[in-house]
This record gives C-alpha cells, sequence and structure tokens, in this order.
C-alpha cells in the first residue's frame, strides 16, 4: 500500500471514532429527559 492509504486509512478510523461519540453522546441525552405524564382531563357539556 502506499503511505498515503494509511494516512487516509487513520483519517477514516478518526471520523468514525468522532461519529459514534456524538452517536453515544445524543442517546444519553435523548434518554435523559423527563417522563411527562400526562392527566386526562374531562369536560361536563
Amino acid at each position: 500500500m502506499p503511505p498515503g492509504a494509511f494516512i487516509g486509512v487513520g483519517f477514516m478510523i478518526a471520523l468514525k471514532n468522532v461519529i459514534d461519540k456524538k452517536r453515544a453522546q445524543k442517546a444519553t441525552h435523548s434518554q435523559s429527559k423527563p417522563v411527562i405524564e400526562r392527566a386526562r382531563v374531562s369536560t361536563t357539556d
């Protein structure tokens, strides 16, 4: 393999690590939202 291929593979691995880290952050952020229980409202007409 040419030397540039090793640099390219290194950049691709680094990019994948960044994407995985952001995805994991997003997953933990969305799970930490509080659960809102909705009350049922009845009206008498």
